[in-house]
């Protein structure tokens, strides 16, 4: 019996790779955040589902984590598990260890998969930035993608003001005020948003992200 870490796509549920399909259809119980379960509800049916929550989180990884002493468990994750919430993984390889449960990552279709094809870049000539973390956080990891003439891309602080925070960083850094920046949000989904802006518009956006955001920094006045 395995505990599998199934990344389910950006959105689409059209995203999910047929191995993560495989994968679901087999486990007997499924875990997850609400809002990656609910974009795959009609897998679910006769399946013993948990729903993480941030106030139940420990209780309920140790259930799914012992559950898979005697079953196949896969708990869903947005994106790609790999890129979009390493911490959340590590926790759970944590646990797999301890409890010695064997422990498989499948891979999934990233944000920043679909945000570079949809930008027309190539991943040889950018660098990710992943702000979406809990502790330190180091804004200098854009400057130094930047300063080797890289297009960046990031996942910002998750909150209203994330992409804000990045231009705001920007511009104490002393960056061009009117460099490009492209805003994403909820990439694949119906309601997906693209917004182009210069840095000193977006510092000075008064409207709130999605926490599925990702922002694309240009290198050079007027690339991209």
């Amino acid at each position: 019996m395995l505990l599998f870490l199934v990344g389910v796509g950006p959105g689409d549920p059209g995203l999910l790779t047929l191995r993560g399909l495989e994968i679901i259809r087999r486990s007997v119980i499924i875990g997850g955040w609400s809002s990656v379960l609910e974009r795959f509800s009609d897998l679910l049916s006769g399946k013993v589902v948990v729903r993480i929550s941030y106030s139940t989180e420990e209780r309920d990884l140790s259930f799914l984590v012992d559950s898979a002493a005697n079953n196949d468990v896969s708990i869903l994750i947005h994106g790609d598990p790999s890129v979009s919430d390493w911490q959340f993984v590590e926790k759970i390889r944590g646990l797999c260890l301890s409890k010695k449960i064997p422990m498989e990552i499948v891979p999934g279709v990233s944000s920043v998969n679909v945000a570079l094809a949809r930008e027309g870049l190539d991943l040889a000539n950018t660098i990710f930035v992943s702000l979406h973390r809990s502790g330190f956080i180091d804004y200098n990891e854009i400057l130094r993608g930047l300063a080797l003439g890289r297009v960046v891309v990031v996942f910002p602080e998750p909150y209203p003001d994330g992409p804000q925070r990045i231009a705001r960083f920007l511009i104490k850094a002393g960056f061009e005020k009117d460099r490009r920046v492209r805003v994403y949000e909820k990439l694949t989904f119906p309601d997906e948003v693209s917004s182009e802006y210069s840095v000193e518009g977006l510092a000075n956006e008064h409207k709130g992200f999605s926490d599925l955001s990702v922002v694309i920094i240009y290198p050079d006045l007027g690339k991209g």
